[in-house]
């Protein structure tokens, strides 16, 4: 089926319409209740109509006016904007904004160069592997001038895969590389267990021995898992969408995730498996949240009686339950700074670090973020999310400033950071160079050290703009590798 997009202005919000460039371009023409819609501009500039902090919406429908997908941006920062796309028969534009304003916020706190944003595909739950495939190649087609502009960087989400990025990839005409195993789900697991860590010595807990209950078994969920396991917590509850298996004495978790590859959600039917809710009931020290958007309601977060509440799922909140959190005195971590280890540990990875320095760098730096946030949050008498959005946005702004409309070449906030001498800026060119060739790589070990030093030198000017102070004068426009 040939499809097209249409886009609706919302109150207060940009309309723009994108799609396949041989169609010819088309007036605006009112929608229902007066809203603007336009349909098949072929050559609309995108790039300048995807800049600034205006909210933009979109929508893509099929020619019998069927729903296929949506894009929500919250805001771009250095003309970039980041976020996955995600893919269930239920996921609509409020959903998605929601979570490209956690998106904005997350990228914010840790230091990176983006706004948020956020797109979802209408599958049917009855659709046929090849119907679904047909499915996500039309979005592909659909938004191809957004996903082709550079200005929004994607990936897998909730109910897609990186197969399926690859195959939105190809449909909108980008360069499809050689498949490469992701880290992504194992990267914000480590960031969630670390910011588990941080909030229990909070509250005066000892992580050793800590009674963790965690809703949802996805990729993150199991990266929690594992990685409190190793810290030495007692994992006491473990809850999929099939129910929640609850052992007071902990769960032996090397066990449960050898099942998990064979029986999926089952992994946790046994004698005494409670209803999957039953997970935010259960008594213990810290509650993570690791399954879908929303999945803490008002009556749920009345009945938490964990101390401390850290988010690994995106949006977990609905209905004011984390206000009800707070009222309570629950001490929350939210989203936007547990669970960044995906982006960020893909940020570096793709600054050439490996995984060994990615989780260091992870407990060396990010943990100690998180702890001071919270800290500081403590002090203050206010909840973490608050504190912690303010750094956000005041990275953003900064980071705005100073990149004014150069996008950088990567996420890294490159004009907040001082300038590297010229033989570092040599260094740093090698290192980069010889990534991809063959015996040359031997080099990478002895090159390596130059290049994490200098994207923790961007990182740490990030952070310290995030806490008010003032960046290094950013580059000057057109500046060569000499000057």
């Amino acid at each position: 089926m040939r499809r097209f997009p249409e886009y609706s202005l919302g109150p207060r919000r940009r309309c723009l319409v994108v799609g396949d460039s041989s169609w010819s371009r088309s007036a605006c023409t009112p929608a229902a209740g007066g809203l603007p819609i336009v349909k098949n501009p072929s050559d609309i500039g995108i790039g300048g109509r995807l800049s600034g902090s205006q909210p933009l919406s979109m929508r893509a429908v099929s020619t019998d006016d069927v729903p296929l997908g949506f894009l929500e941006i919250e805001r771009t920062v250095a003309g970039r904007c980041c976020g996955g796309i995600r893919a269930s028969s239920t996921v609509s534009p409020a959903e998605l904004r929601r979570l490209a304003r956690v998106m904005t916020l997350k990228c914010g706190y840790l230091g990176l160069a983006a706004g948020g944003a956020k797109a979802g595909i209408l599958v049917p739950e009855a659709a046929s592997p090849i119907e679904r495939l047909a499915i996500l190649r039309a979005f592909g087609v659909s938004f191809s001038p957004v996903l082709r502009s550079g200005v929004y960087s994607f990936g897998s989400d909730l109910g897609t895969t990186d197969v399926d990025i690859r195959e939105i990839r190809r449909a909108a005409g980008l360069r499809v590389g050689a498949p490469t195993p992701s880290s992504s789900g194992a990267y914000a697991g480590l960031t969630v267990a670390l910011a588990t860590v941080a909030a229990l010595r909070a509250r005066g807990h000892d992580p050793r021995g800590a009674r963790i209950a965690v809703q949802g078994f996805g990729a993150v969920g199991r990266a929690v898992v594992a990685a409190l396991d190793r810290e030495g917590a007692r994992i006491v509850a473990v809850a999929t969408a099939q129910g929640t298996l609850h052992r007071e004495a902990g769960i032996a978790v090397e066990e449960l995730l050898r099942r998990w590859a064979s029986e999926g959600d089952a992994v946790v039917i046994a004698d005494g498996t409670r209803p999957p809710h039953a997970a935010l009931e259960v008594h213990c020290d810290a509650l993570i949240p690791c399954a879908t958007t929303g999945a803490v309601d008002l009556e749920a977060a009345r009945r938490v009686t964990a101390p401390v509440v850290v988010c690994g799922a995106n949006d977990p909140f609905r209905d004011g339950a984390e206000g009800v959190l707070a009222d309570r005195n629950v001490l929350v971590v939210p989203d936007f700074v547990a669970n960044g280890g995906g982006v960020l540990g893909s940020t570096l990875a793709a600054a050439g670090a490996a995984s060994e320095e990615v989780e260091s760098f992870f407990r060396r730096r990010f943990a100690q973020r998180v702890a001071s946030t919270i800290d500081e949050a403590l002090a203050r008498g206010e909840p973490v999310t608050s504190l912690a959005e303010r750094k956000a946005l005041r990275f953003l702004d900064a980071c705005e400033r100073a990149h004014a409309s150069r996008q950088p070449a990567g996420l890294l906030p490159e004009a907040l950071a001082p300038r590297p001498t010229p033989a570092t800026r040599v260094v740093l060119a090698l290192e980069q160079s010889v990534r991809p060739f063959g015996k040359l790589r031997s080099l990478g070990p002895w090159l390596r050290p130059f290049a994490a030093r200098r994207v923790e030198e961007i990182l740490a000017c990030g952070w310290a703009a995030g806490e008010g102070v003032e960046p290094a004068a950013p580059e000057r426009a057109g500046a060569t590798a000499g000057s």
